[in-house]
C-alpha cells in the first residue's frame, strides 16, 4: 500500500558581488582564483569535513554550487563559466542553494546558520558581499514544504507470495526478463528500465540477496518477491501503476502466485482501483506545485 514520508526540497538565493578577482568574471581566470581561494581556506576545506551541512547531500556524496550570471537566465547555470562580460559591462552575481528539508525533516535554525557561516566564508575568500534571505522567513517556508511533502511522498508496493511450489531466483528472474526487468546492482534486485536514457527505473523487482549469492542458487527457496514502485519519481506519462499490476499479474500467473500487500492480506481488483485513484489525485496536486513525478525536481526532492 502506498507509505507517506516527509521531503521536500527548494533553492535559496545567496547574491554575491564579485570583486576584484579577474578581469573577466567566471573566465577561465576568474575561477582558477575563486577555487585557489576557497582551498586555501580553512574553514571551506577542514571546516566542512563532516559538517551537517556538508554531509546533507541528497545521497550524491558531493555538495552542488551553482555559479550564473543572474541575468543571463537557466542557460547560463553552470559551475564556474561566464560569456565574457567585464564588470563593468553588467553587475555580477552568484547563488549558492541549500536544500530545505529532506525525508529526515525541515531545514533548521542551526542548519541554515552554518549554510550563512559557510557561504560567509566562501564570499570573504572571493571578495564578494553576500546578501542574506531572513532566516526566520526561509525556516518557515522549509516547514510548510516539509508539511506539503509529508502527504505527497509515495512508496508503493506488492508483494508476490508462492501459492504451491517455492521459486528458485533463477526461475523469478527468468520470468521477470520475459516482462522487460533487467539485473540490478544489487543481488536480488531487477528493475525495469525507464523509456528515456537516465530516467529512473520505472519498477524494482527485490528478492533475499542472500538467496541470490548462494554458492548455488538454484537450491535457494524463495516463497515471496516484492514489486515496488518509487512514485514521485517514474513519470506519470509512463503509466507506472498500469504496468506495475500487469507485471505482478503476469508474475502471479506464471509462477502460481497471489498478489498481497506487505502484510499479506490479498489485494482485489476494487483495492487496486482505488490505489490508483489516489495515485492519480496524487500526480494532480504535484503538477499543481510545479513537481511533477519523474522531474528533475521531484527527483531531487523525494530523495
Amino acid at each position: 500500500m502506498i507509505r507517506r514520508a516527509t521531503l521536500t526540497l527548494s533553492l535559496l538565493a545567496l547574491g554575491l558581488s564579485a570583486q576584484a578577482q579577474a578581469a573577466t568574471f567566471m573566465d577561465a581566470d576568474w575561477a582558477a582564483a575563486a577555487c585557489e581561494a576557497w582551498n586555501k581556506a580553512p574553514e571551506l576545506t577542514k571546516g566542512l569535513a563532516g559538517s551537517a551541512w556538508a554531509a546533507n547531500n541528497a545521497g550524491r556524496g558531493y555538495k552542488v554550487i551553482q555559479l550564473y550570471r543572474t541575468k543571463c537566465g537557466d542557460a547560463s547555470r553552470v559551475v564556474f563559466s561566464g560569456v565574457g562580460k567585464t564588470r563593468a559591462e553588467m553587475r555580477q552575481a552568484l547563488q549558492a542553494g541549500v536544500q530545505l528539508a529532506n525525508r529526515a525533516g525541515a531545514l533548521n535554525d542551526i542548519e541554515f546558520s552554518e549554510f550563512v557561516v559557510k557561504a560567509q566564508a566562501f564570499a570573504d575568500a572571493v571578495g564578494a558581499a553576500p546578501d542574506f534571505p531572513d532566516m526566520r522567513a526561509e525556516v518557515a517556508r522549509a516547514r510548510e514544504l516539509d508539511a506539503f511533502a509529508s502527504g505527497h511522498d509515495a512508496q508503493l508496493g506488492f508483494t508476490l507470495r508462492a501459492r504451491r511450489s517455492a521459486w528458485s531466483p533463477g526461475y523469478v528472474a527468468q520470468n521477470a526478463a520475459r516482462l522487460g526487468f533487467v539485473a540490478g546492482v544489487l543481488p536480488g534486485r531487477m528493475v525495469l528500465p525507464a523509456s528515456a536514457a537516465g530516467q529512473a527505473p520505472i519498477l524494482s523487482l527485490a528478492f533475499d540477496s542472500q538467496a541470490a549469492m548462494a554458492e548455488d542458487p538454484e537450491q535457494s527457496a524463495l516463497r515471496e518477491v516484492a514489486l515496488s514502485l518509487e512514485v514521485t519519481h517514474v513519470p506519470r506519462s509512463e503509466q507506472p501503476f498500469v504496468r506495475m499490476r500487469q507485471a505482478a499479474s503476469a508474475l502471479a500467473e506464471a509462477m502460481e502466485g497471489v498478489i498481497t500487500d506487505d502484510g499479506g492480506q490479498l489485494l482485489s481488483t476494487d483495492t487496486m482501483d482505488g490505489i490508483g485513484a489516489d495515485l492519480e489525485s496524487l500526480y494532480d496536486a504535484l503538477d499543481s506545485h510545479d513537481l511533477s513525478a519523474g522531474s528533475p525536481q521531484a527527483r531531487r526532492l523525494f530523495s
